[in-house]
């Protein structure tokens, strides 16, 4: 499907590997963050970096994941979903140029 929509070869499985994990997340940034921080893609962008796998606020200098532990009313079980989402959309967004 995406070959024949004209998406580059180079491009396909990133893109597949995108949306699969957009299909499979629950949609927890969009219901529970988005009214405040607006798209993961454009926050991870503007406000979070990946330092050695682990996820953390520019603006704060702590870990995400301890961050919303306190923030967002976010169940604890929650946490874990958004980091990894936040962290999948960060890497995506910051994919060095081609």
């Amino acid at each position: 499907f995406l070959r024949n929509h004209y998406l580059a070869d180079d491009l396909i499985v990133p893109v597949s590997g995108m949306l699969k994990a957009q299909l499979t997340t629950p949609p927890l940034f969009s219901t529970k963050c988005s009214s405040c921080h607006g798209t993961a893609a454009a926050f991870a962008r503007a406000s979070l970096t990946l330092r050695d796998g682990v996820l953390f606020g520019n603006s704060t200098g702590r870990k995400v994941s301890d961050y919303l532990a306190v923030h967002g009313g976010l169940k604890p079980e929650d946490v874990p979903i958004v980091v990894a989402s936040l962290a999948r959309v960060r890497s995506e967004v910051t994919a060095p140029a081609r």
